[in-house]
């Protein structure tokens, strides 16, 4: 009996390992995947805040005539 209550006790461990082992495997793939979107969002704004300088400029020169 108690052979059978430790077994079934060693059989939820490792099916909560797996799960665990699996979660953090998902954590990590988010994870890499926000720095990427990121890293992107990153190389948006710079283009972005390009374009606004640019257009200020052009915008201040138009002024002056």
């Amino acid at each position: 009996m108690m052979q059978e209550v430790a077994d079934l006790a060693n059989v939820d461990r490792a099916a909560l390992w797996h799960l665990l082992c699996a979660s953090e495997e998902e954590v990590i793939c988010i994870r890499e995947e926000t720095k990427a979107e990121v890293c992107s969002m990153a190389k948006e704004k710079a283009v972005l805040v390009q374009k606004l300088s640019d257009a200020e400029a052009t915008n201040s020169r138009l002024k002056g005539f």
